[in-house]
Formats: C-alpha cells, sequence, structure tokens
C-alpha cells in the first residue's frame, strides 16, 4: 500500500469514528439524568390484576404516559423526567386508586404498589 493511501485509510477511519460518535451522543445525554415508576397492581385481596391502565401524570408539565400491567400484574414507566407524579391505576370491576406525590428521581426507580378495591 502506498503511503497516500494508507493516510486515506487513516482518514476515513477518523471521519467514521467521529460520525458514530456524533450518533451515539445525543442518545446517551437523552437517557442521562431520568428515572422511573414502577410497581405491580393487586386487588386488596393481594390478587395480581393483570391489564390494569396505569397512567403517570408529571404535577409539573401535566404530561401524561400509560401503560397497561402484564399478566404478572407489573408495570412500568421509564426514562421519565425528574419531578413529582400523581399515578393512577383502573380496571373493570375495581375502583380506581390514585397515588398522588411520587417522587421521581435521577438514576432511581420509584416503587409505587397499587391495590385497587371492588
Amino acid at each position: 500500500m502506498t503511503p497516500n493511501a494508507k493516510v486515506f485509510h487513516q482518514i476515513c477511519r477518523l471521519f467514521l469514528a467521529v460520525f458514530l460518535m456524533a450518533c451515539w451522543l445525543p442518545q446517551s445525554q437523552a437517557q442521562a439524568g431520568r428515572g422511573g415508576i414502577s410497581g405491580a397492581v393487586t386487588d386488596q385481596t393481594g390478587a395480581i390484576v393483570p391489564g390494569a391502565r396505569v397512567v403517570a401524570v408529571n404535577q409539573a408539565t401535566s404530561i401524561s404516559l400509560s401503560t397497561v400491567s402484564s399478566a404478572a400484574g407489573i408495570y412500568s414507566f421509564v426514562s421519565l423526567t425528574p419531578g413529582t407524579y400523581t399515578v393512577t391505576a383502573s380496571h373493570e370491576g375495581f375502583e380506581s386508586i390514585v397515588q398522588q406525590h411520587v417522587g421521581v428521581n435521577i438514576d432511581q426507580v420509584s416503587t409505587v404498589n397499587l391495590a385497587l378495591k371492588v
């Protein structure tokens, strides 16, 4: 390989590395400084409630996210902006339950177990 070809390949590798880092950096920053909320949805006897609708509302921004509890009664919200949330769970045949003042901190997951009443 000629000296010019070696230089050309080194420059190409450098540009490729810079390009890959530029693509990766915004994604890594988007995940930094976030938190989460997770827990189980049960009935008042402790039996799991799959398919419950769970809503988390940021109290400062009123931004609402929703999910459905899994077959094991588990729900999870990931990559939430730190702040204070209201978490509500509902399912047909049960009264809705509201848990207010749920704190979400940076790089932590708050556990909020919700027991629905008949």
